[in-house]
Order: structure tokens, then sequence, then C-alpha cells
């Protein structure tokens, strides 16, 4: 209590200088530390007019002036809060502690909570707060000989001062917020008049905006790793695609590029890819395409196809890239969109592509595996070259 507080009397007798550690102060927050404590007799007055004075001659605001690094770090800013007389918490907080130190009362800044805002009451009838990031807050705890570390509240409007730094009867009282850790004489419950309060960004700490920032940077980064990981194949496909259609100077390539693009461009679509000529297959091919591109376009490619498996000379080549788009866009436009969409994202072409390399992979490894377990003498490499062969063997 305020009683309890005045009873104490005793001044500050050492063992705390690092609490009293200060740079060069500006001569403005000297001269209104002394200024402002002038009738006060003990330490403990003294730290009542400096909370006083905050809370009646000042302002609190997060939009205070920026201009000059006001907004940043260095005793200098206490400078321009003490003429600008407005600011936010961790102004207030930090001009009490200065001003403190100034009058030989060891000080320190904490950094911790609001009690928040009351949302109801336990199972043992106890009531309960909320407390956010919205709450984060700063304060200045001065040390007294007999009751230690004892909490202050200078920042108006956000916060109300704690029951021993009130003096009148009537005054409303609040308890100290759970970070400040209250003595045993002065714990009582929180009310509900301590209001949200905010600080500037990188004025101390982690702030609710910095946290804010931080959650969203990370869910931007998320979003945009899932989004590439979903269109990965997608982009995968359309490479190959375009490498496949791209103009070669050897025309069996070309054409053998073209007819592996319908093949994917069929799997894709969710079909089984036939067994067969190039004509069976494109006979089945056809049955997914209007009549018009399966007996022009589909036919062109196909007799494209036999021609550079079979055929001793090539026809001209001329138009084979718009035939085989002519059969890849009927493809697409014979499946509904939504179908479209799911092989578009998770193209089967891709996985059978691999399925086919693994295959080649594998027998490669047996290849040589035969090789290395072939018998290497040439007597034995002779009598196995002339060892009769059943004819009905391949």
């Amino acid at each position: 209590t305020a009683e309890q507080m005045r009873a104490l009397g005793e001044p500050f007798r050492g063992g705390l200088q690092e609490y009293l550690a200060l740079p060069e102060v500006p001569s403005i927050v000297s001269e209104t530390a002394v200024e402002v404590t002038a009738d006060a007799d003990t330490d403990y007055d003294r730290a009542l007019a400096l909370q006083e004075h905050f809370r009646s001659r000042y302002q609190y605001s997060e939009t205070a002036p920026v201009a000059g690094d006001y907004d940043g770090n260095g005793i200098d800013v206490l400078e321009t809060f003490l003429q600008e007389r407005s600011g936010y918490c961790v102004h207030f907080s930090s001009a009490m502690a200065v001003m403190a130190r100034v009058l030989d009362i060891p000080s320190r800044v904490v950094v911790g909570y609001a009690p928040g805002s009351p949302v109801g009451f336990d199972d043992d009838e106890q009531q309960v707060f909320e407390v956010t990031s919205d709450d984060l807050h700063a304060w200045p705890e001065l040390y007294f000989e007999g009751q230690g570390w004892v909490r202050f509240e200078p920042t108006p409007s956000v916060a109300v001062p704690p029951p021993w730094t009130v003096l009148a009867p009537n005054q409303p009282s609040a308890a100290p917020s759970s970070a400040a850790r209250p003595t045993a004489s002065s714990s009582v419950q929180p009310t509900a008049e301590a209001t949200v309060v905010h600080q500037s960004p990188g004025a101390v700490g982690v702030t609710a905006s910095d946290a804010s920032r931080t959650r969203t940077v990370i869910l931007v980064v998320v979003l945009a790793v899932v989004l590439l990981l979903l269109l990965t194949p997608t982009v995968l496909r359309r490479l190959l695609r375009r490498s496949r259609l791209a103009p070669t100077d050897d025309p069996h390539e070309s054409i053998a590029n073209a007819w592996l693009e319908v093949r994917d461009t069929w799997l894709d679509l969710g079909h089984r890819w036939p067994r067969g000529t190039p004509r069976q297959i494109g006979a089945v091919v056809a049955e997914g395409l209007p009549r018009s591109i399966a007996e022009t376009s589909l036919s062109d490619v196909v007799n494209a196809v036999e021609q550079s498996r079979y055929a001793e000379h090539l026809d001209d080549l001329e138009g084979l890239r718009r035939q085989v788009d002519a059969v890849l866009s009927g493809l697409h436009a014979s499946r509904p969109w939504y179908r479209r969409l799911g092989h578009v994202l998770l193209p089967a072409s891709l996985t059978f592509g691999l399925r086919l390399w693994w295959r080649r992979v594998t027998a490669a490894r047996a290849t040589e595996v035969i090789a290395d377990e072939a018998p290497q003498s040439a007597e034995t490499d002779d009598a196995a070259y002339k060892r009769p062969v059943d004819s009905g063997t391949r």
C-alpha cells in the first residue's frame, strides 16, 4: 500500500550500481527530474512525483513524430519526447527510469504484458483474462530498501496506476500485470480497466506488429512453396512438350517426338496407351477425337510415323506440326474441364516415363551382371560359340 511504501523511509544504500549507470544525459532530462521532484522528501515521494508528472502533462500516442530518429534508440530520444510531451509506453517507461537514476534511485524497464481483457470465470469461480500480443507493454520498476523492485505506471490513458501509488481513498485501484510479480502485500486481482496497449514497431523486443508481419511472411512463403510443388509437374510437362515439338534437322526425330507427345497427351487424359502398330494405335486414339480430326490430322500423323519407320524415303513433313497440334487440341477438348485440370496438375505421362526409365536402368544393370559373370577364357568362349544351337529358339 501507499502507507507501507511511505513507512519505508530508508533511502537506497548501494549495491545495485549497474541500475544507476547512465550515459551522458541531455540537460532537459536531468533538469526536469530535479524540477518535478523539488518538493518531495523521500525516494518514494520522488517516484510518485515523476509518475504524476507524466500521467497529467503528457499524452499517449502511437503516431508521435518520428522525424529525427524520435522512434529510434538511444538516450537522445528522451529529449524529443520531453519536448513533444507525446509518445507510447516505451518512451514513458524509459524517461521515468532515466530520471529515477538521475535522482540516485535504481531503476529498470520491464517489458511484458498488460493484464488483458476478462473473458469469464474458471471452474473455481476465478476470473479469467485473455492476454494476447496486442497487450504488449513496458513499464519502469524502482528499487526500494526493504521492499525490492516496485512497479510504477507513468503511461497515461492505456494503463491505470498501481494501488500503492494511489493516495486518495476513493481512487480506483488496479493490480500489477502478471509480468510484474507483485509482492504478497499488494496482490489484488487485475481489473477490466486495463485496456489494450500498443507499442511502436522497433521500439523494444518483438511487438505485435512484428509478430503479425512475421506470420504473414511465413504464410506467404509456405503458400508459395505449396504452389510451386503443385505446379512443378505441370511446368515439367510443358517444357517437355515444347522441347519435343521444337524444329529439328532430323525428320525421323521430329516424327518420333511428335508421336511421343500424342502418346503422353493420351496418357495424361487418363487413357491406357494401346499396344500394336501405329495404325492399330491410331484406330484406338481416333475414338477419342472428332471424326473430322481423326480422318485428317490423326491420319496424316500416323502415315508420317509409318513412313519414318518403314519407308526408305520420307514425304515432305511440312504441316506436320500443325496436324499434331490439331490432334492434341482435339484430345483435350474430348474431356470435361474438371477432368483435364486433374490430369494437368498430375500428368500421368511423367510417372509412365519414370517407369520406362527405371526398366531401362534395371535391364542395363542386368546386362552388366551377365557380362561380368560370363566365362573369360578364350577356350571356353570358343567352345560356347561352336556349341550347337536349337533352331527352335531365338
